[in-house]
């Protein structure tokens, strides 16, 4: 297997496709992998069952045909499903080209087309109808997997899916992987298509590879981590956050999809990260000084608040903010947190989020915004930039032009990482520098 050398960190798995991180995280780790709410209750995947689960469905893609640079797409909201497609097409050395939950039929049909997929994964009847009425005219596509719901006639669910390779010899799939190389794609990202036709960015897997260590270099990880999944795994902020948590053995939360019940997947879960677009941060800050405006809760949040922010300066600066400014990151036990006398627990800030002595210990914010009220870490972790479809290992900014949107030059491009130019294909690529 062709691999790039780096510096294999103590608690990553080190693998250079997401393919070999995948199962090498489901043999290192022992913890919880996949969290979801199933009806009232929280359900844990292990990583052992996660691995399972994975080489099954992948072992039933081989089975089906499909070869290794084919293109497969999942047309899902956020859920434990399209992390399994996700890394099961991986494992078979496919391509997953990405369709947003709520593109149209037209706007399905164009990535479905445009990406040439042979097979897609779709998340329910009511997206199954939108790929059904454009179905006739992809040539390409052969097959459907439904993640819930009746499937189609020829379709199939996840588990027919698994049984389909059940047949499958452990062996091909273990080849299958080894034949993976770093500079392989991985995934088509489609652009929002502001400016045309949306645009299929090709990520490889050296691509997200580069992009983990950049983040594990900015935020605190490792298997202790809980991180909150809520914004579309199609782009790739949440896709490669998705991939750092199982690289370290840290636990993915899944929202419950009902923006009504975020405050409250927030507070059950206790997440130690999460990210999200700057509205996000907005809604919560606004919130959280809904409940202490005023009087001397009022004052003592807002120098909370001027703290934070220095401490990210401070950090961003290379300088250390002190013990004093960063305060205690050590989590109490939920059982011996007593609750105050406004309902929240010690330690949890109104918002429903926790204060520094609490779990919480890291945002990611994508999109470009103004400066993270809560000094979340930009994403890409080293640039400030509006086109986040592209690869989390692209090009930083010159220092003296941080602050602003535009041209990135290449002399700026971090060593070894990548250039957008735009392909034979109609995608863009990113070539190393």
């Amino acid at each position: 297997m062709a691999t790039t050398e780096r510096a294999e960190a103590e608690t990553d798995t080190g693998g250079e496709t997401m393919a070999g991180m995948v199962l090498r995280a489901a043999g290192q780790f022992e913890g919880t992998a996949l969290r979801y709410k199933d009806g009232e209750e929280w359900t844990d995947v292990s990583y052992e069952e996660l691995g399972g689960r994975v080489r099954g469905l992948a072992k039933g893609l081989i089975a089906l045909g499909l070869e290794k640079g084919d293109a497969v797409a999942i047309f899902a909201d956020t859920r434990p499903e399209w992390v399994l497609a996700d890394l099961a097409s991986a494992c078979a050395g496919l391509v997953v080209a990405c369709v947003y939950q709520t593109s149209s039929s037209d706007e399905a049909h164009h990535v479905l087309e445009n990406s040439e997929a042979r097979l897609c994964f779709v998340e329910n009847e009511e997206l199954l109808e939108r790929v059904q009425e454009v179905q006739g005219s992809l040539e390409r596509l052969e097959h459907i997997v439904l993640f819930e719901g009746d499937p189609p006639d020829g379709g199939m669910t996840l588990d027919d899916l698994a049984e389909r390779g059940s047949g499958e010899d452990d062996q091909r799939l273990d080849d299958r992987v080894e034949e993976i190389a770093s500079d392989n794609l991985f995934t088509l990202v489609y652009t929002s298509g502001t400016t045309g036709p949306p645009k299929g960015c090709m990520l490889t897997h050296g691509n997200l590879r580069a992009g983990l260590d950049m983040f594990a270099e900015a935020i605190e990880v490792g298997e202790d981590s809980i991180f909150y999944a809520f914004l579309p795994l199609a782009h790739v902020l949440t896709r490669a956050t998705e991939l750092l948590a199982l690289d370290v053995g840290a636990t993915i939360a899944f929202w419950q999809q009902d923006k009504d019940r975020m405050m409250d997947d927030l507070s059950e879960v206790q997440p130690t990260h999460f990210a999200a677009v700057p509205r996000i941060f907005e809604k919560i800050y606004n919130k959280a000084t809904g409940e202490v405006e005023g009087g001397v809760k009022g004052k003592l949040f807002d120098k909370a608040v001027r703290t934070g922010l220095e401490v990210r300066r401070l950090e961003r600066r290379g300088e250390s903010p002190g013990p004093v400014r960063r305060g205690s990151r050590r989590p109490r036990s939920r059982t011996t947190r007593p609750r105050r006398a406004d309902g929240h627990h010690e330690g949890q800030a109104p918002g429903g989020l926790r204060q520094p002595s609490g779990p919480l210990r890291g945002a990611v914010r994508g999109g470009v915004g103004r400066e993270p009220r809560a000094g979340a870490v930009p994403y890409p972790p080293r640039a400030d930039t509006s086109v986040s479809e592209r690869s989390p290992a692209e090009p930083r900014k010159s220092p003296a032009n941080m602050h602003k949107s535009g041209h990135v030059s290449p002399r700026w491009a971090w060593p070894g990482l990548c250039m957008p130019t735009m392909h034979t294909s109609g995608h863009v690529l990113f070539e190393p520098t």
